[in-house]
């Protein structure tokens, strides 16, 4: 007949009391529950209730799961003991294991409550069964021998400092046989590794005294090969030829404690990166908060009165800076995501390198010479080969990334900027005389979440991500990005990229692309424009951008009403979409547009960067896409194209 199973609940919440009972339910078929929260009802519990299965909160008010194991041991050590909790530390983790807790389990994954309950019960069991059988094994050795043979711990009957027993599983284990230990002159100290053997050594005197120390220890074995081997022991004492001997059981914990390690150096890497995104948030948190409080206070000030329109402009020029700055910052957090989601795709075209290199140098000179710094290009390649097949956008990034940090962090002298063929590559180069960087940070500042010194004022002008993005970038073009540096003297950042020549292909360099200028004229005029947004702001200023070639201008801020606009104005000439729109998005009201309307212009345009929004909005049967925030000459391009 199966009997009744008594388990103990040690807890002070009883809805997690009742979550782990009703895990109890699909695991056990016959037991009772009580349910203690006290370290006085726990302790009565133990002497009245006796329970077959104790499973404690780690942490209770007054009381925690580490002291409930230590009466629990004192009073039987054989019941299974589990420890639950909702946030326990990988330090406490360990230290319950080796208090001797058969398990523990977190709370948000009580369903592993019940195969830990499964395991603890029989291995609670096993143990039990082999500790009893030591017992009994000076009077009836020949009828438990198979038993404790069959064992996968090593168990040893030691006395006067000889082993007097021990089973195949310590033959195994230390490399030893019994007739090798027994043997003259042969101490168990062999089998204990020197850093040990003072902790062994005095175990030893005090069972010699006749004290009987702790019964769960562990320390670094020897065996008889020299390998080293980590095990924790159970041990107790009997009353043996007039004297005390030490019945034990040994058991491997060599990969248990590579784990216990490998714990400790996760929780060390996560306490540096928690700090490594605490300095990146802080960085962030500056970066955009700054310039939006550039944004909103020089805007309260336009909407002074008696304001001189030279104050005006001025203001103006502000904004845009900080406007500038802050969509900077969140096109690098953009980047970084689509790197890490693997979105970033190389556009491989004939790109004329000389001319990439001129173009950056003029566009950072009057940066440059701002801080009284003098710019220059050194080397350039030869006119018979100017020209790599690679991407041009991420080129151009990478150069700019480069030479805005050389700016950025010299305060005089001069800022370097160059390129030297060396077949089969192409290797260029920014030099600067600026504050340097030491060198146990010279890798570090590759990192996304590093800088070359997070507490340096100047590492929060910026989002911090440009090197690791430049990298990201060289890295799936081919080559490879590397620095020199000294501190108080200057850096030297280098990167190289294939120089295979690709002369018969004509250099998108060479393309002419129209540009507008707020001067030209656009040739697009007399258009009936609906712009379908939901953001009032937006609608607004897509208005004033369009409002030169439209004549009239209709609006809808969901993608019903854009539909429906649509049916009663069969001459709409151009649709500026956004493709998200509460209800019907801009994707679905396109594709239903386009149900009985297949002429119209239909421009998406939209804020999102990592979904493949361009794609998709083609898909849907747009015409074009455009990103947020718009700028007018782009959007005339366009336009220009389709009407």
């Amino acid at each position: 007949m199966e009997e009744t199973l008594r388990v103990l609940i040690l807890e002070d919440n009883p809805a997690d009391a009742e979550l782990a009972n009703e895990e109890l339910k699909e695991t056990l078929n016959k037991y009772t529950v009580k349910v203690v929260d006290t370290k006085n009802d726990f302790i009565l519990a133990m002497d009245n209730y006796k329970p077959d299965l104790i499973i404690s909160d780690y942490q209770l008010p007054g009381f925690n799961a580490l002291s409930a194991l230590k009466i629990a041991r004192e009073k039987s050590p054989f019941i299974p003991f589990i420890i639950y909790t909702g946030a326990i530390k990988e330090e406490a983790a360990v230290e319950c294991m080796k208090s001797g807790a058969d398990d523990y389990v977190m709370k948000e994954n009580m369903i592993r409550l019940r195969t830990a309950t499964l395991h603890a019960l029989e291995n609670k069991k096993s143990e039990k069964e082999k500790y009893q059988s030591l017992q009994s094994l000076k009077k009836s050795e020949e009828k438990y021998r198979l038993l404790i043979d069959s064992s996968i711990d090593a168990i040893y009957l030691l006395y006067n400092r000889k082993f007097e027993f021990i089973n195949k599983a310590f033959e195994k284990l230390f490399g030893y046989t019994y007739e090798e230990v027994n043997q003259p002159g042969f101490d168990f100290t062999e089998l204990v590794a020197p850093k040990s053997r003072p902790v062994i050594e005095e175990r030893a005197k005090k069972i010699a005294r006749g004290e009987k120390p702790g019964s769960k220890y562990e320390f670094t074995a020897v065996s008889k090969t020299g390998r080293e081997i980590e095990v924790e022991v159970n041990e107790s004492y009997i009353e043996y030829n007039q004297g005390i001997a030490t019945q034990g059981i040994v058991r491997n914990i060599t990969e248990r404690k590579q784990y216990e390690e490998e714990l400790i150096k996760a929780k060390e890497k996560a306490e540096e990166s928690d700090k490594l995104k605490t300095a990146f948030l802080q960085n962030m948190s500056h970066e955009i908060r700054t310039p939006m409080n550039g944004i909103l206070g020089f805007t309260s000030l336009l909407l002074e009165p008696d304001l001189t329109s030279e104050k005006r402009f001025n203001f103006i020029e502000i904004i845009q800076k900080c406007g500038e700055r802050m969509l900077n910052t969140i096109n690098d957090i953009i980047e970084v995501s689509k790197i890490e989601a693997g979105l970033v795709s190389m556009n491989l075209a004939p790109v004329n390198v000389n001319a990439r290199l001129y173009e950056i140098k003029d566009f950072f000179t009057p940066e440059a010479e701002q801080k009284g710094l003098q710019l220059t290009l050194e080397n350039i390649l030869p006119n018979d080969h100017p020209d790599i097949r690679t991407d041009k956008n991420k080129l151009d990034s990478i150069l700019a990334n480069l030479v805005k940090n050389a700016i950025k962090f010299t305060d005089s002298g001069t800022v370097k900027l160059g390129c030297n063929f060396q077949e089969p590559l192409l290797e260029f180069y920014v030099k600067d005389t600026g504050i340097g960087i030491p060198a146990h940070r010279r890798e570090a500042v590759f990192n996304r979440f590093e800088q070359a010194d997070i507490a340096d004022t100047r590492a929060f002008q910026g989002s911090g991500l440009g090197l690791a993005i430049a990298k990201s970038y060289i890295e799936k073009l081919g080559g490879k990005i590397w620095l020199e540096s000294e501190e108080g003297k200057g850096s030297t950042f280098y990167f190289s990229l294939p120089a295979k020549s690709d002369m018969e292909e004509k250099l998108i360099s060479d393309k002419k692309i129209s540009v507008h200028n707020e001067n030209e004229k656009s040739k697009v005029k007399g258009l009936k424009i609906l712009i379908a947004e939901d953001d009032e702001t937006s609608r607004k200023y897509l208005s004033l951008l369009v409002n030169d070639f439209g004549t009239e201008i209709l609006e809808a801020e969901t993608g019903n009403r854009t539909i429906e606009l649509c049916r009663q104005n069969k001459d709409i000439d151009l649709i500026l979409m956004d493709i998200r729109m509460p209800g019907l998005d801009g994707y679905e009201a396109t594709r239903r547009i386009r149900e009985f309307n297949k002429e119209i212009v239909i421009i998406a345009q939209t804020a999102i960067a990592l979904s493949g929004a361009r794609e998709k909005a083609i898909e849907a049967g747009c015409n074009d896409h455009i990103s947020k925030p718009i700028n007018k000459n782009e959007l005339l391009t366009i336009i220009e194209q389709y009407v």
